[in-house]
């Protein structure tokens, strides 16, 4: 509905040889609201292919009324010699001042077709434009790029692996620790018997070196020593403990025999000090002894603690074994391979360049250049799907090359099935994705790490000062939500590279059959660059699907995977 209404039909050339591309451009101008719009419907010209290459809504106020506008083009392609008559574009709207519907038509308009310089070879099942249209509009693709001095080698991914879990899971377990230690230390602060429990064996020591000294009693500060122990162990009195509760406590912690030595040497002890002296050296061999019986004593009390911090030690070593294990780098062969390739590439000997290119994969390079010019060589040779494959390879180790972004975009606007490769997404949710596609799966994976370990150190910094305050709640909150965020995009990520298999189909035409074997029915046809996902494989057949009940079986030679490996 609207109160003004125009329609214009453009090309961009009116003489043109068969096989080459035309440009058609409509543009619909209104003052009404296009939002609900179903879209500008153009039949096919006899005598010609018709392809979708892009449509660009806009709306907005313009003197103080709605306006907008819908621009589509297309690309039409002239096959047989002659006049191509460009069918009218008509769009029917409701005039809200007449209060009646109209027809609004743009001019039919006339194309001259000549002779080619190539047959045309009407083959059946052909994708999109012919191999020698590709072959010729293959000079819009971007240029190859120069090889790198190190290719990338052929890994999987840091994100995923042991190491990466394992440096996602050691904030939490660092943060039990603290916590633990915290809980201690607080707890001390408010029990002193805790803090002296903790200090016994320090406190003992510390009186067996009073012991060493000449003028000291040096019987009665092994005594309390040994006494003083058992007393701050159990927090009890000094003068409480005699004997019998040394070898109780002894008892206690499964160590009889040691307690059979401390009491016979208490005794002696007891009788030197009231029945005589004794020599230097006796008395310091004692206190020697007595030092590590004491040291024995308490290892027999931590035993516990020290097997219940062992999984947290083991953990810490395997992560920095993990991440220090050395990584292998890509020999020269593959750089020169890629080099020889290229300048094949250059010369226009692309079959050359080709087996170059393949030569630098079989030999473990896996590198955004080398894909990307991979995928440049299979463009122009027409090959859509494997140029395809390529060139996704290059864009999840590169996601912000424009180039690749570009080559794809481009060798995508040749597919026959371009409506079967789905839709565009609504914006904010193609700007979400566009978004969580910058950045590589690895560099999502570190991300996440650092914001865990942001927000860990920050969460252990709020502990250690016993609260949290207006910043350090706000930048955890803050930390925490990043983390949510990087989590759920990296795991989007990973699934949609590690565990869905995708593929491109890879010839001209393929018949999707409903079961692994020619013998089953056609159930529908598939061309050449279409995406297609992988659910299982069996006697040389794959089970794909487009989404939906656009499911079947097809060769396995008919499709090429799109996961570096595989």
């Amino acid at each position: 509905m609207a109160n003004a209404f125009s329609l214009t039909a453009q090309v961009d050339r009116d003489t043109v040889p068969a096989g080459e591309p035309v440009e058609l451009k409509i543009d619909l101008h209104t003052d009404g609201f296009l939002k609900g719009f179903a879209g500008i419907a153009v039949r096919e010209p006899d005598g010609a292919r018709l392809h979708d290459s892009s449509e660009t809504f806009n709306s907005g106020l313009k003197d103080d009324r709605l306006r907008g506008s819908l621009a589509v083009e297309k690309v039409v392609v002239p096959e047989v010699p002659g006049d191509l008559v460009i069918t009218p574009v008509q769009v029917v709207w409701f005039d809200a001042g007449a209060g009646r519907y109209r027809t609004a038509e743009a001019a039919p308009r006339t194309v001259h077709v000549t002779a080619g310089d190539r047959d045309y070879n009407g083959e059946p099942g052909h994708s999109g434009f012919l191999r020698s249209e590709i072959s010729r509009l293959g000079e819009d693709l971007a240029f190859i790029h120069p090889a790198p001095r190190n290719l990338g080698r052929d890994k999987s991914p840091f994100t995923g692996s042991p190491t990466w879990w394992s440096l996602l899971l050691a904030p939490m377990v660092l943060l039990g620790i603290w916590r633990v230690l915290l809980v201690r230390l607080s707890a001390e602060r408010r029990q002193p018997h805790l803090r002296r429990r903790r200090r016994a064996l320090a406190t003992a020591q510390a009186v067996l070196r009073n012991a060493e000294r000449v003028d000291s009693d040096g019987p009665g500060q092994i005594v309390r020593a040994i006494c003083g122990f058992v007393a701050d162990s159990e927090d009890r009195p000094l003068a409480a403990v005699g004997l019998a509760e040394v070898s109780g406590f002894c008892d206690r912690v499964d160590r009889h025999a040691l307690g059979e030595s401390l009491v016979a040497l208490l005794e002696r002890c007891e009788s030197a000090r009231y029945g005589g002296g004794v020599d230097a050296a006796t008395l310091d061999a004692e206190i020697t002894r007595v030092g590590k019986q004491l040291a024995e004593l308490a290892q027999s009390k931590r035993r516990v603690g020290t097997v219940r911090a062992k999984p947290a030690v083991i953990l810490l070593a395997a992560m920095a074994l993990g991440a220090s294990a050395p990584h292998a780098q890509t020999g020269a062969t593959a750089e020169q391979l890629l080099a020889e390739g290229n300048q094949s590439y250059t010369e226009g000997n692309l079959d050359v360049a080709l087996d170059r290119y393949m030569a630098a994969v079989v030999a473990g390079a896996n590198d955004p250049v080398l894909h990307y010019n991979l995928g440049n060589v299979h463009a122009r040779r027409g090959e859509l799907g494997r140029a395809l494959a390529s060139y996704e390879r290059a864009r999840r180790l590169a996601p912000r090359n424009q180039d690749i972004l570009s080559n794809m975009a481009w060798v995508r606007r040749q597919l026959r099935d371009l409506e079967l490769a789905g839709g565009e997404l609504p914006l904010f949710i193609r700007q979400f994705v566009g978004l969580a596609r910058s950045l590589t799966l690895d560099q999502c994976g570190t991300l996440t790490l650092v914001i865990a370990w942001c927000l860990a150190s920050v969460v252990a910094l709020a502990w250690g000062r016993d609260r949290f305050g207006d910043v350090l709640r706000r930048l955890s909150l803050g930390l925490g939500a990043c983390l949510l965020f990087s989590l759920a995009v990296t795991g989007w990520r990973w699934y949609g590279e590690r565990v869905v298999d995708t593929a491109m189909v890879r010839i001209s035409e393929a018949t999707v059959r409903s079961g692994p074997a020619e013998r089953f029915p056609a159930l529908f046809q598939v061309h050449d660059g279409l995406p297609v996902t992988l659910h299982g494989a069996a006697d040389g057949w794959v089970r794909i699907s487009l989404g939906g009940d656009w499911q079947g079986w097809l060769p396995v030679a008919a499709v090429e995977k799109v996961r570096s490996g595989d």
